[in-house]
C-alpha cells in the first residue's frame, strides 16, 4: 500500500486544518477513528481495501497529526466532518465509523443521504455509557501523553486534549434521533465483551436502523478493525461492492 499523505486546510476556519491519507483508487470508502485514536487505527482496512476501492482516513481535530484549536464541542467535530466530505471527497461513498467516530458522523450519514452509498458502524451507540470504566479512562487522561509515546498506535492524544474530551465533549455524545434518518444500508459491528459500548445499546442502535445488517463478535471488544481485520475487511468489502461497485457498472 502506497500512502498519499496531505492536509487538509478549512475555509471556514482560516488557520484550522486536518491530517488526511489516501490510498487506491475507484469507489471511495471513507474511515473515521474514535477518540484518542488516528488514521493508523484502520492500517488493516486501508492495506487491504486500497487494492480495490479509494480509501481514505483522517485525524480529527487534536488527534494523530491534527491540531488542537483548544476546547472543542461535538458540534465542532461534525463541522470538520461535513466540510471536509464537501470540498475533499468524490462522489458517493462508504462511511465507516468507530466508536465515537459514530458518534461525529451519524449526523452526516442522516443529512448527506446524496452522499453517503452505506455506513458501517462499529463498536459504537447512541450515547456511551459513563460507568466505572469511562470513569477509569477519566482518571487516565492524566497521563495520556505518556501512553500516546509508548503506545501510539493506541493512543494519539495529549492530556490537555484527552481530558477535554472525557470530561466535557464525549459527554455531548447523544445521536440516538440520528438513526431513524439514515436510509441507506448500514453494517452494525458490535463486541461482546465490549467494555465501553455495552451489546445492549448497539442492538438499540440496530433496530433504529431503517436497513441495517447485524454482527456481533463473540470475544470481540472495542476494537473490531485490530480483533478480527480478516472478517471485518471481507465484510466491509462486500457492503462496498453492493452500493458502490453495482451502479458504477
Amino acid at each position: 500500500m502506497k500512502l498519499r499523505h496531505h492536509l487538509f486546510h478549512s475555509k471556514r476556519t482560516p488557520g484550522h486544518w486536518l491530517k488526511w491519507v489516501e490510498a487506491g483508487s475507484g469507489p471511495t470508502i471513507f474511515f473515521v477513528h474514535g477518540c484518542s485514536g488516528s488514521w493508523t487505527n484502520f492500517t488493516p482496512q486501508l492495506a487491504d481495501l486500497s487494492s480495490e476501492y479509494h480509501v481514505v482516513a483522517l485525524d480529527m481535530r487534536g488527534h494523530g497529526s491534527s491540531p488542537w484549536p483548544g476546547p472543542s464541542q461535538l458540534a465542532d467535530f461534525e463541522t470538520d466532518l461535513e466540510e471536509f466530505v464537501t470540498e475533499v471527497l468524490p462522489g458517493r461513498f462508504v462511511l465507516v465509523l468507530h466508536s465515537f467516530g459514530g458518534c461525529v458522523g451519524a449526523r452526516l450519514a442522516a443529512s448527506m443521504p446524496d452522499r453517503t452509498a452505506a455506513v458501517a458502524f462499529l463498536n459504537t451507540a447512541g450515547s456511551i455509557p459513563q460507568g466505572p470504566t469511562y470513569r477509569l479512562l477519566q482518571l487516565m487522561s492524566s497521563r495520556a501523553h505518556l501512553l500516546s509515546e509508548s503506545m501510539p498506535n493506541l493512543v494519539s492524544t495529549n492530556s490537555e486534549v484527552s481530558q477535554h474530551m472525557l470530561y466535557y465533549t464525549l459527554k455531548e455524545w447523544d445521536v440516538w434521533d440520528c438513526y431513524p434518518k439514515i436510509e441507506v444500508p448500514s453494517l452494525v459491528v458490535l463486541g461482546a465483551l465490549d467494555p465501553l459500548i455495552p451489546v445492549t445499546s448497539g442492538l438499540r442502535m440496530a433496530q433504529l436502523l431503517p436497513e441495517q445488517e447485524l454482527t456481533v463478535f463473540p470475544l470481540g471488544g472495542h476494537v473490531a478493525m485490530w480483533e478480527q481485520p480478516r472478517r471485518l475487511n471481507a465484510m466491509l468489502r462486500a457492503l462496498a461492492r453492493r452500493v458502490l461497485l453495482s451502479r458504477v457498472a
